[in-house]
């Protein structure tokens, strides 16, 4: 589907040196990037270059990655982590009929990193929060670049307490829909166990749990509870 669609058998691919990709509609997944396998784990790093302009009848207008119901993994990177000579990629001006006008992934085992590049204006026909990236149940993280997303604030809510090894501690959810809560690396109190996190720092408000699916539009800050040994 689209102008590149990873075949299955764990093929690699990169995408650099200013390719573009663009103007291509799908009856499917993925207008300009349709990533999936069923056998082995695949790779795909979007260092540069455009897509721009595709369209997908259901999900994913500039990138989709499918591993629903796939035991296999897929890995796909979307910029430099620092490379000077890498132009970082444009992501925008795509459409998607349901989710994700620029990146829709989906099932657990799509593993994606945004560490630079411009995923905007992108646009989906149905209303969601973030027509720009959507995930559903797999794991975006974000790194950098322009892209649109809620900041999660993580505070350990106690003098003694941390999280990170701070008494704070920041994620990045780029999409409002079905992201996962990630767990901070760590979180101590001496001579407390760790509960869950509460919306309020009393516990009277809405409890998440570690690895839960959220769905947010906003910032939000999250509240450590704790109970004694």
């Amino acid at each position: 589907a689209g102008n590149l669609k990873m075949p299955e058998g764990g093929s690699a691919s990169v995408i650099y040196n200013s390719a573009q990709l663009g103007h291509t509609s799908t009856l499917g997944n993925g207008g300009g990037i349709y990533v999936t396998s069923s056998t082995s784990e695949v790779d795909v790093e979007v260092y540069s270059g455009s897509i721009m302009h595709n369209t997908s009848d259901i999900h994913g207008g500039g990138i989709c990655v499918d591993m629903s119901g796939n035991d296999s993994v897929a890995n796909v990177v979307v910029g430099s982590s620092g490379s000077a000579s890498v132009v970082n990629p444009d992501i925008s001006k795509n459409t998607a009929v349901m989710y994700g006008g620029g990146l829709y992934a989906i099932g657990e085992n799509a593993m994606v990193t945004i560490n630079s590049g411009r995923i905007m204006d992108n646009y989906v026909a149905n209303y969601v929060s973030n027509e720009n990236v959507t995930n559903q149940h797999g794991t975006v993280v974000l790194n950098g670049g322009d892209v649109t997303h809620v900041v999660v604030t993580f505070d350990a809510n106690a003098p003694d307490a941390t999280v990170d090894g701070a008494s704070v501690a920041y994620q990045n959810i780029v999409t409002a829909t079905n992201s996962f809560l990630v767990q901070p690396l760590s979180i101590q109190r001496d001579l407390y166990n760790f509960v869950n996190w509460n919306t309020r720092p009393d516990g009277m408000g809405v409890t998440y749990t570690n690895g839960q699916l959220m769905n947010i539009s906003e910032d939000m800050t999250l509240y450590a509870q704790w109970v004694a040994q």
